[in-house]
């Protein structure tokens, strides 16, 4: 009797929920990530110059005087999101079954339950183990290679590169882990509640399934886009493309190649 009112009257930590609380923000700020990733990288499927002009424009070129943007903008921020990708894997890892013997049981209970949440927990699990390997790689690619976005070099690195396979599992598992972590924040939080619990539940299980449809569709696309391009360019790897360009960029390109006129006196 007096163990227990020891425990019960001692100070729990707060460590624990404020791990998950970060655990929750870190995600967030992922998921959301992978929403406008995804959407600049399927501007390919609009053409070569729509991905050129997206991808200058998150160099800051509307900054540059050349109007060739700034690829150190890129490392910064492929810095800041893997800090964040480690941060919130390291603090995923802490629920993820770590022996066979842990993954057995909860394969086990998920068959006799049959719960479509904990099937979704699992999913996570699965792609988010997937995505600390095939995530890291390709952030190491850009942040070693940050001028090398563009159309044809990400296709050449797509196609003549071999990573198509390596794209491809991280696409599927992007969509899929992003998509159904941030449903499952909405429900843990209770966002978007309202006063229907039950038909706010199912109006968000509808919402998920309509992203990761959108989302793995335009996805593919860009992906199969992509493939073309490489395909086409095999002879040309490493060559940069040359589009309509921007307004500074051609004003820049006049001043290079314009011949100087010497003045008769």
């Amino acid at each position: 009797m007096n163990s227990f009112i020891l425990e019960s009257t001692e100070k729990k930590s707060r460590i624990p929920a404020r791990l998950d609380f970060l655990q929750s923000g870190t995600g967030l700020i992922l998921g959301l990530f992978i929403w406008g990733h995804l959407l600049f990288d399927s501007s390919i499927i609009l053409g070569k110059n729509a991905f050129s002009f997206v991808s200058k424009t998150l160099e800051f070129a509307f900054l540059s005087e050349s109007g060739h943007g700034f690829p150190i903008a890129v490392v910064f921020a492929v810095l800041i999101i893997f800090t964040i990708f480690i941060i919130h894997a390291l603090l995923g890892i802490r629920k993820f079954p770590i022996s066979w013997k842990q993954h057995r049981i909860v394969r086990d209970q998920m068959q006799m339950l049959d719960h479509s949440e904990t099937t979704l927990w699992y999913i996570q699990v699965v792609t988010g183990f997937l995505m600390f390997f095939a995530g890291s790689t390709h952030l190491f690619v850009i942040l070693f290679n940050p001028g090398g976005i563009g159309p044809y070099m990400s296709a050449d690195r797509i196609v003549s590169g071999h990573m198509w396979i390596l794209y491809i599992i991280l696409l599927v598992c992007v969509v899929l882990h992003g998509n159904i972590g941030l449903y499952r924040l909405c429900m843990k939080w209770g966002w978007f509640a309202g006063k229907d619990a039950r038909k706010s539940r199912e109006t968000l299980k509808k919402v998920k399934n309509i992203l990761i449809i959108f989302y793995m569709t335009i996805g593919f696309l860009a992906l199969l886009v992509f493939v073309v391009i490489g395909i086409n360019h095999r002879d040309k790897v490493g060559e940069k493309y040359i589009g309509h360009g921007t307004a500074i960029e051609k004003t820049h390109d006049l001043k290079q190649t314009a011949p100087v006129v010497k003045s008769q006196e």
